[in-house]
């Protein structure tokens, strides 16, 4: 089982009351195979942490007429889209499950 404030410890110091905050604002999820956690257009509103499992980032070249892979994700990272999460626009990429995988959501 992930220790969640051994988890946070990693990042900084943080208060009882700021890993309960974390606590409640988190979700495990499982993902089949290709499952997508955030599609290229949507606008993202999370942050996910890899429990197990990988990922890709890709997005589709229409001149191409394929998708390219720009990022791989494994194990005990952290995937997010950030300039969609951070602006709130659209994704230019979609990040999809390469096995089957478990996550922690993290929403605001």
């Amino acid at each position: 089982m992930l220790n969640y404030p051994t988890m946070l410890a990693e990042f900084a110091d943080f208060s009882d009351d700021e890993i309960q905050l974390f606590n409640k604002n988190i979700f495990k999820r499982y993902l089949d195979k290709n499952a997508v956690l955030c599609k290229e257009g949507d606008v993202s509103k999370s942050i996910f942490f890899i429990v197990k499992g990988s990922f890709y980032q890709s997005y589709y070249n229409p001149i191409r007429e394929e998708h390219i892979i720009t990022d791989l994700h494994l194990e005990n990272e952290w995937v997010v889209n950030p300039e969609s999460l951070v602006n709130q626009k659209p994704a230019k990429t979609t990040i999809k499950a390469f096995e089957s995988s478990e996550v922690i959501e993290l929403t605001p």
